[in-house]
């Protein structure tokens, strides 16, 4: 901006741009208009850059987000995976605790059935001997008498 006078041709003649005149009053304003709208676009443009950043943070995170979510997803399935095995696995050992609890329960009534034959057996081996011990000792005592021993 030179120090010489500015002049501007309007409609009804030339206006110096020093002197108060309309052409002055509207080269102030779009000076004012400018400088306005440099400092808007300053202003914007640090908006612009600011939010650009936030941007960027925010992809960042969102795509950090994901990742932590696919990865925690993995794990819920690989969890879950694992409890329904477990479940699984619990629901078979209880059925073997059963049956292994069956046959003993079979077991030991099969022993009772086998300890009562055994007594039975006994007393009837006890009475059998008995039967012969006193048929014997009848035989001897005939024998005796027969034999006049008495």
């Amino acid at each position: 901006m030179g120090s010489a006078p500015l002049a501007i041709s309007t409609g009804s003649g030339t206006l110096n741009a020093r002197s108060g005149t309309p052409a002055n009053d509207e080269l102030s304003r779009l000076r004012s208009d400018f400088a306005l709208a440099q400092q808007q676009q300053s202003s914007l443009t640090a908006q612009v850059k600011t939010l650009t950043s936030s941007n960027d943070t925010l992809k960042s995170q969102l795509a950090t987000a994901t990742t932590r979510l696919e990865a925690t997803e993995k794990e819920r399935l690989r969890l879950e995976r694992r409890c329904k095995d477990l479940t699984d696995e619990a629901r078979i050992k209880d059925r073997q605790f059963q049956n292994v609890q069956d046959e003993m329960l079979a077991q030991e009534m099969e022993l009772n059935m086998v300890l009562q034959r055994e007594q039975e057996c006994k007393k009837e081996n006890q009475m059998l001997v008995d039967r012969w011990l006193a048929l014997k000792g009848k035989e001897v005592e005939e024998m005796n008498r027969a034999s006049q021993w008495e």
